[in-house]
């Protein structure tokens, strides 16, 4: 039978996967999570409207692969479904069954049948994204599912794919068929009615004889007496009554008129104790003893004439439903009813029309309560369902960030051929990993140059820098790669994973002012092994101005030639006798020239011109 579902499933699948033929992509990352396929679980609860279990569980495992050729690629979707039985409840199973718009447990037709129900089929509605591109599919199931073609660039970590459930298809007929049994073993068995055959056509069992009267516990023979009844033309002979105590008993008739019904007496009383009443058909019906003595009475004309008593199973009189009642002053076929007759049959008549009414109320209180009881467990169910996928998400961060843990930078000692290493920095909030957002702050892909004299920078060094450019939070050093491909790819690996947990990133530059250059951590220049000292500046006639340094020159002499006092643009310094400006835009003030020595007299006294 068909069922359906309203649990959604969104799972988004990432790997840093390489070009190959054939790519697989499954969970994060084969080299994180080291498995073959993404496996989840999924409940969903049936319309009690719906025939079939009402909670059913089983387990997904979902993986894509990229299937490339020369010129395009192709996108191509496996699922598989597990469901969940008795013998193994992964992830639940619950004995309960939806049928006819009641629920049936293993308490009502045992657990047995439970074992042979199962989901045969299971269909999907997917979406997948991939870029700018959508593909939505209706109906999804089994393996290899062509999704559709794609740019033959396309990485495994680039698709995005969002499963929702649509139909199952259960197949449980030994189910169904015992609840028919334990419905039809539940119903109640119908009610003998008494019909004419079996009382009103059946002389109660009073003793025979002309003369012989039925004897009760202190009643005697001796004083009965008889009396003749003529009942006219329709019956030519004689009744006999005899009469013990005021009670009136008939004996059948013997001899020819044995059978005629219309001789018996009006009234009679068996062996057992139980009193009889004859109507005009001359069919004897069973009366209440009350209304024995009224009719008793009656024919001693000590009260009003009462009326025939009418058979258990006699219809009401025709166009007057049964539920009419017959109060005094209505008018009504039965005037001459007794008032505690009337009184009997008014509240019989109540009982059965408000019976009806508190049956339905008590069933709709019933209902209710169902409801209330399955809404709330429906409730239990998804918060139980939410806080699982918040631990699920919870630990699949974890899991991304202990795969990104802190690298560290080399000795000099190793990866003498590698002259540049390239890293990247994240951070986080350890407060935000189980809330909804957790944010992520990551830095650039930024390169690590090896100083020419084969050491690495300080990590330290690096660290402050991090910090600084992270607004003083200290990141996580992710690395060393070799190659700028390989950091690109875990980079992108990285960023792809976050965004799927619901970690959204923001960035910050990592800036360093020579990140190439020559110089120590302290600034010194490694190439001259430690801070140079300030060149002594001369004036133009050679002598040494001891108040005026030149700048060092921190220019490693592998890669600069020895400057001159005047260099061009090239570092190509002219002759003494030709000395031509330098072409350059930016202007440089020359120094001034000292000004003449005055002429000194005898006592050091300038001499005036």
């Amino acid at each position: 039978m068909k069922t359906l579902s309203t649990l959604a499933l969104a799972i988004l699948l990432g790997i840093n996967a390489r070009c190959q033929t054939k790519e697989e992509l499954n969970g994060l990352t084969l080299e994180q999570y080291n498995r073959k396929t993404f496996n989840t679980t999924a409940e969903y609860y049936k319309p009690s409207t719906s025939s079939g279990l009402k909670v059913t569980g089983y387990r997904i495992n979902a993986w894509i692969r990229i299937d490339r050729n020369q010129t395009s690629a192709n996108i191509i979707l496996n699922i598989r479904s597990t469901p969940a039985t008795l013998a193994k409840p992964d992830p639940s199973f619950s004995c309960i069954y939806n049928y006819g718009g009641k629920q049936y447990t293993d308490k009502m037709i045992g657990l047995e049948v439970f074992h042979q129900a199962k989901i045969s089929d299971v269909w999907y509605k997917v979406i997948v994204m991939v870029g700018s591109k959508t593909f939505n599919l209706a109906s999804v199931d089994g393996l290899d599912n062509f999704i559709g073609p794609v740019d033959k660039k396309t990485r495994a970590y680039d698709v995005a794919v969002f499963i929702e459930i649509a139909s199952a298809w259960t197949t449980s007929p030994a189910i169904e068929q015992a609840i028919r049994n334990f419905i039809s073993a539940s119903k109640p068995k119908p009610a003998v009615v008494q019909t004419n055959t079996t009382t009103q056509n059946k002389i109660p069992n009073i003793p025979t004889g002309t003369n012989k009267a039925p004897t009760y516990p202190g009643s005697g023979t001796g004083n009965n007496t008889t009396t003749t009844t003529d009942n006219g033309a329709a019956g030519k002979g004689k009744i006999s009554t005899g009469g013990h105590h005021g009670e009136t008993y008939g004996p059948t008739p013997t001899g020819a008129g044995a059978t005629d019904r219309s001789k018996l007496p009006a009234l009679a009383m068996d062996k057992d104790g139980n009193h009889y009443q004859k109507d005009a058909n001359n069919n004897y019906s069973k009366i209440s003893p009350q209304q024995y003595q009224n009719l008793k009475k009656q024919a001693a004309g000590k009260t009003a004439p009462a009326p025939a008593a009418q058979p258990a199973s006699s219809s009401p009189a025709p166009g007057k439903p049964s539920y009419i009642l017959d109060f005094p002053g209505v008018a009504s076929s039965t005037e001459s009813t007794s008032k505690f007759t009337r009184t009997v049959n008014t509240i019989n008549t109540v009982s059965n029309a408000v019976m009806p009414l508190l049956e339905q109320w008590s069933a709709n209180v019933q209902a209710k309560r169902q409801a209330e009881y399955e809404r709330q467990q429906a409730l239990e169910a998804k918060r139980a369902a939410v806080e699982a996928e918040r631990e699920n998400l919870v630990n699949n961060r974890k899991k991304l960030l202990d795969v990104f843990k802190a690298g560290t930078i080399p000795l000099s000692s190793q990866l003498r051929d590698q002259h540049i290493l390239y890293y990247f920095a994240y951070s986080y909030d350890a407060q935000t990993i189980a809330r909804d957002q957790a944010p992520l702050s990551v830095s650039e892909i930024f390169p690590l140059p090896r100083y020419q004299d084969g050491t690495w920078p300080l990590g330290k060094s690096v660290n402050d820098r991090l910090v600084k450019a992270n607004k003083g939070v200290a990141p996580i050093l992710v690395g060393y790669f070799t190659t700028l491909e390989e950091a690109e790819s875990k980079y992108d690996s990285f960023l792809q994973t976050a965004r799927t947990l619901y970690m959204p990133v923001k960035f910050f530059t990592y800036t360093k002012k020579t990140m190439g250059d020559s110089s120590w951590e302290d600034g010194s220049d490694f190439n001259q092994g430690g801070s140079p000292k300030a060149a002594p500046v001369s004036d133009e006639w050679g002598e040494v101005d001891t108040k005026k340094t030149a700048p060092a020159n921190n220019t490693p002499p592998e890669s600069h030639p020895k400057p001159t006092k005047i260099d061009d643009e090239w570092g190509e310094g002219p002759s003494p006798a030709v000395r031509k400006p330098t072409p350059t835009k930016k202007t440089t003030t020359a120094p001034k020239k000292p000004a003449a020595k005055p002429k000194l007299d005898e006592w050091g006294m300038p001499i005036k011109d």
